[in-house]
């Protein structure tokens, strides 16, 4: 077995719980993964994805200097990052520091693995010019879209309005935040749902 399936291996759990916990698709966690930490021999303190430790983070921290790009080109800045016991924890935080930050709500659900690639550097997640093509250079080679949900399965998780449902409500009872599924459905008004509506969950 290869250095590269046995790092997919140990990641593709915790990428496919990051789309049933929080909606992001897990092809592009496992080559986001692969390509922020060099395969695992370059992760910082079990941090995968070099996420930083800005306020919101509580966690223990290690500080390492990256490789950043600018106007002027590439260029080298001391940073802090978030530190992990593991790999499953930092492939778990992933999902949740994407849904739990608003500016990535664009991509949650989103099925489409050359869309979501797209629009995460456009979001701001990293500043390499060619972010996008390196994550689906690596999705296509190891073919990571196998790990991603099929349409059917997707379709799987609907749910009809019943007279006395509200957005809010159902967004409670099945765990999703409201924008979210405001996003999902192509809903502007929150407050205009009908009997027998056909809801994406």
């Amino acid at each position: 077995m290869t250095k590269q399936s046995t790092f997919l291996n140990l990641v593709k759990q915790g990428a496919e719980m990051g789309w049933s916990n929080y909606k992001v698709l897990p092809s592009l966690t496992g080559a986001q993964a692969a390509l922020e930490s060099g395969w695992g021999s370059a992760a910082i303190s079990n941090n995968l994805f070099g996420i930083k430790a800005d306020a919101s983070w509580h966690g223990p921290v290690v500080t390492a200097t990256t490789r950043e790009y600018g106007l002027k080109g590439a260029y080298r800045e001391l940073s802090k990052f978030r530190a992990y016991s593991s790999f499953s924890e930092s492939t778990l935080d992933h999902a949740k520091f994407l849904h739990e930050n608003k500016r990535y709500s664009n991509l949650l659900g989103e099925m489409d693995y050359h869309l979501v690639c797209t629009l995460i550097k456009k979001d701001g997640y990293a500043t390499d010019p060619n972010y996008t093509q390196k994550l689906e250079s690596i999705i296509e080679t190891y073919q990571l879209y196998h790990w991603d949900p099929s349409e059917k399965e997707s379709q799987s998780r609907q749910y009809i309005v019943k007279k006395g449902d509200t957005l809010d409500e159902l967004a409670e009872r099945f765990g999703r935040p409201l924008l979210e599924l405001q996003k999902l459905n192509s809903i502007k008004d929150p407050n205009k749902i009908y009997v027998g509506q056909q809801l994406k969950i």
